[in-house]
């Protein structure tokens, strides 16, 4: 009779323990130091950044593929407004930032005086442009998410709590994670009944052997019994799944590097991804560089290596190293950020069934190189001295044009256009160099009455003198 009244005690106060055991942990979180604290508003997103910069480029990638990029000047805090400039809602989902922060810093006055070296031909060659190149600045990039959900914009300043131990009593060496206050989860007493032990303070399990399961393993707090696992191995059950890689090596030139597998951010508004975490040789738990991560949603075959080590994106068959497939003009983007000194330049490199094309994105989206489906081979060909050919694969000349079609006036080899609005004295030529000041032209000359004259000038200390004119009119000389 004595022992049934005892063990209701002890269970009453074995749960007591476990509640002041969870309600103390669901009080903190995993602190991040980032340079801008992200907060939420009515209409959208803002970063706080208390630390000093010159410039700040904010990219933010929403859910329906979208992607917004804006440049924000020292001081001006940077903000993302979930609307677009017809005003329309950006759609629900998972919205993916980055912040580049820069600080440039100020050449020396002799690098800044002294002339740029050049290849003898007034372009600078590579090793100037690095010699010349402002001291390394500092460049700093903070990249996470946000979520909106029903119009409701959630940033991660709620962490969904973790109700294990964060310290055992056997291992001194492990540091306690700092957490920021939570909310309790409403299934952590049913998720700790499901640990046969979890209502006592039980020690830790050591095998010091081998352990071989024959069948399936679940890890979590949200284990249950008669789990089905059909072909799975190993689960992991619970609010926030990691693998750890803590490496102990202690001896001088073993390598030590920690690393970790997480699936998911473990704070509302996170992004939903599985990623492989660079955490140095002391970091553990939410620490650490994403170096790798996929994205929930990702379509099938984004990134698939075959046998021969081809890459393919968006393809399960790549035929090349590199084989990019989608349904609307793959592309491929070379973006240079300030953060080394030198101006922010963009180029797009892609192609279309309209054409092949180089796209000066940073210079509002010009394409000054163009090749259109269906041109014949060695439409433009470089041979290896340096001379260019059109039309021919062997150019014997600096510029050899050919054309093997017979020589009508519908087949000139070569024209000179000025498509500007005809006005008198507007002229299309060819300029003959001798050095710098000596030569000679021929143009066309608009005569203002919807002709052209034909004209051949002479260059003589860069002054050029007209020897000799034909007039469209009546063909005078």
């Amino acid at each position: 009779m004595k022992i049934q009244k005892f063990v209701p005690t002890v269970l009453c106060v074995g749960l007591a323990v476990v509640c002041f055991h969870v309600s103390v942990l669901a009080q903190t979180a995993e602190s991040k130091r980032e340079p801008a604290a992200i907060t939420a508003n009515a209409s959208g997103v803002r970063w706080n950044v208390p630390a000093q910069y010159s410039a700040l480029t904010m990219t933010v990638s929403a859910p329906d593929g979208q992607v917004f990029s804006k440049e924000f000047r020292a001081g001006a805090p940077p903000e993302f407004t979930l609307s677009d400039k017809q005003g329309n809602r950006l759609p629900d989902g998972q919205y993916t930032y980055e912040l580049r922060f820069t600080t440039p810093q100020v050449r020396a006055i002799k690098d800044r005086i002294m002339p740029a070296p050049d290849d003898g031909a007034g372009i600078e060659d590579e090793q100037g442009r690095t010699d010349r190149r402002r001291l390394p600045v500092e460049s700093v990039v903070q990249s996470g998410s946000f979520a909106v959900l029903n119009g409701v914009v959630y940033v991660g300043n709620e962490t969904e709590p973790n109700t294990r131990r964060d310290t055992s009593t056997k291992n001194i060496n492990k540091d306690p994670q700092q957490r920021s206050p939570g909310v309790v989860s409403g299934n952590t007493v049913t998720r700790l009944r499901n640990h046969r032990l979890s209502l006592f303070s039980a020690p830790d399990v050591v095998t010091p052997d081998d352990e071989d399961i024959q069948g399936s393993l679940c890890v979590g707090l949200d284990c249950v019994n008669n789990e089905t696992f059909g072909f799975v191995t190993i689960r992991l059950k619970e609010n926030n799944t990691r693998i750890q890689f803590n490496d102990t090596s202690t001896s001088a030139g073993f390598p030590t590097n920690n690393w970790q597998i997480r699936a998911n951010d473990s704070a509302s508004g996170g992004a939903n991804f599985l990623g492989f975490v660079d955490q140095g040789a002391t970091g553990t738990s939410e620490t650490g560089t994403i170096v790798f991560s996929v994205a929930a949603g990702a379509p099938a075959n984004s990134v698939k290596v075959d046998s021969s080590g081809r890459l393919g994106l968006r393809t399960a068959t790549p035929v090349l190293d590199v084989h990019a497939n989608t349904s609307n003009t793959p592309a491929i983007r070379l973006e240079q950020n300030n953060g080394g000194g030198f101006t922010a330049q963009t180029w797009d490199i892609a192609g279309n069934e309209a054409n092949f094309f180089v796209r000066d994105v940073t210079g509002g989206s010009r394409l000054p190189f163009r090749i259109r489906p269906g041109a014949p081979t060695s439409s433009i060909d470089i041979s290896a001295s340096g001379n260019v050919g059109i039309g021919t694969a062997s150019p014997v000349l600096k510029l050899e044009v050919e054309n093997n079609q017979a020589n009508t006036n519908a087949n000139y080899v070569l024209g000179v256009y000025n498509e500007g609005t005809p006005t008198a004295g507007m002229r299309a030529g060819v300029d003959f160099r001798l050095g710098t000041t000596a030569g000679a032209k021929i143009d066309t000359i608009n005569d203002g009455a919807g002709g052209g004259n034909i004209q051949f000038l002479t260059t003589i200390s860069s002054t050029d003198t007209a020897r000799m004119t034909i007039l469209a009119a009546n063909g005078n000389v």
